[in-house]
């Protein structure tokens, strides 16, 4: 009867690491085709997508507070270039940005 519950156990610790396996296979899927349809975009605009992170984000945009906020800062995913919008060519660029923070709790007795 313990032999049951052992193979049970088992099968159903394969199957959930079999679960856990395919959903991350599937974000992996989810994530590259955001990528190409993030490239796609930045090209039919003649805008240039740059996937990995920008390096000189930090000392770009040091005159706006919200992109000082935090640590382990990163911009990634930018598509940049130049484009024409009533007539004046506007420089652009943007992209996905995050920072970490630290929460501090405190508790009184």
């Amino acid at each position: 009867m313990i032999a049951i519950f052992v193979i049970l156990g088992v099968l159903g610790a394969a199957a959930l690491i079999m679960l856990i396996i395919k959903a991350a296979a599937e974000a992996e899927k989810r994530r590259k085709q955001r990528i190409a349809d993030m490239q796609a975009f930045a090209q039919s605009l003649g805008l240039s997508f740059h996937p990995g992170q920008d390096p000189d984000h930090d000392e770009q945009y040091t005159h706006f507070e919200i992109f000082q906020r935090g640590f382990d800062r990163a911009a990634y995913n930018t598509i940049f270039g130049t484009i024409t919008l009533d007539n004046a060519e506007v420089e652009l660029n943007a992209g996905d940005f995050t920072y970490k923070t630290r929460e501090r709790y405190t508790t009184t007795d």
